[in-house]
């Protein structure tokens, strides 16, 4: 029985020991408790606990492995936050590294271009002084082309000074002569052309006479064969060769050998530019007013000091035309 106590028998006990009870009987009834175990009522088992427990193992399955693949892909998405975040520090420095560069460049060019500014400004300078110097110096110039314009006697000092520029240009030709009209040839032997017209004239002209002899382009487009000029050592013989053609006439490219349709072969003194063209000139008068020849004959003699013969000459000219 619970709850009550024995006196031992063979021990003596006081009276009031004997009648005295447990106050606390709360006390009494949970220890009681405490001593009654509890026990479920033991339930059926069914169909529907079984699969109840199927579906909540699948479902902590599922779960265990969609926790493991989330796990996995927090880790990836871990690994690459850190390799971006790594990358990113390392554009950062770089960028950091380029604005620092771009920095000091640009205080460089800063420089620079202050530098080039006062340059470009003292070369405005420049060019204003020296566009003053030129529009100072045009208008001396002009002013003296104005002067020099205005006077007759400065003109004639220019006419006197062209003419006599000519006159030396033809002395230095006064052992030439030109040779025209005469075909050319690819592997031609100029002074072996020479030659043949010596003999053709009756005239010798030993090749240690001859200094040069070459072709020489026309002053105008042509399709005339071009001119040959031969230099001799002695103007005598020069004029020997001349007069002895003259008295000849008509020698033609068949007489010198050459091969093809015979042309009329032209020997003449070597004339300047200047002559030529009063040569033509006189020639072009000469058909106006039917005269039958035209000639040349001392050609660095037309010139005098005061340039009367050439003028005359000229004005001649002019009067025929």
């Amino acid at each position: 029985m619970f709850g009550t106590k024995r006196t031992p028998p063979m021990t003596p006990t006081l009276r009031t020991e004997q009648s005295v009870s447990e106050p606390e009987l709360a006390k009494i009834t949970s220890e009681l408790d405490m001593n009654i175990t509890t026990r479920k009522r033991k339930q059926p088992e069914c169909d529907c606990t079984t699969q109840l427990s199927i579906i909540h193992a699948d479902i902590k399955e599922s779960l265990s492995e969609w926790n493991n693949g989330l796990n996995a892909k927090l880790s990836t998405i871990t690994d690459d936050i850190k390799t971006i975040r790594n990358d990113m520090e390392t554009y950062i420095m770089a960028i950091k590294k380029e604005m620092d560069s771009l920095r000091t460049d640009n205080i460089s060019i800063k420089k620079e271009v202050i530098k080039l500014t006062e340059e470009v400004a003292e070369i405005k300078k420049s060019a204003t002084y020296i566009s003053n110097e030129y529009d100072d110096n045009q208008k001396r110039l002009n002013t003296l082309e104005e002067s020099i314009l205005s006077k007759d006697v400065h003109q004639g000092i220019l006419k006197t000074l062209e003419a006599k520029i000519d006159n030396l240009e033809q002395q230095a030709r006064q052992c030439n002569l030109e040779i025209s009209n005469v075909p050319e040839r690819r592997d031609e032997n100029l002074f072996n052309l020479i030659e043949d017209i010596g003999k053709k004239i009756n005239t010798a002209t030993p090749r240690d006479e001859i200094v040069t002899v070459h072709r020489v382009p026309h002053a105008a487009a042509s399709e005339r064969p071009k001119n040959i000029v031969a230099k001799f050592k002695t103007r005598a013989l020069r004029d020997n060769v001349l007069s002895a053609f003259r008295l000849k006439r008509g020698v033609t490219s068949t007489d010198l050998g050459i091969l093809g349709a015979p042309r009329t072969v032209y020997v003449n003194e070597h004339l300047t530019l200047q002559k030529k063209q009063l040569l033509r000139e006189t020639r072009d008068a000469a058909r106006k007013w039917n005269y039958k020849f035209v000639w040349v004959e001392y050609a660095s003699m037309i010139w005098d000091p005061f340039y009367a013969k050439y003028d005359h000459a000229i004005e001649r000219v002019q009067q025929l035309l």
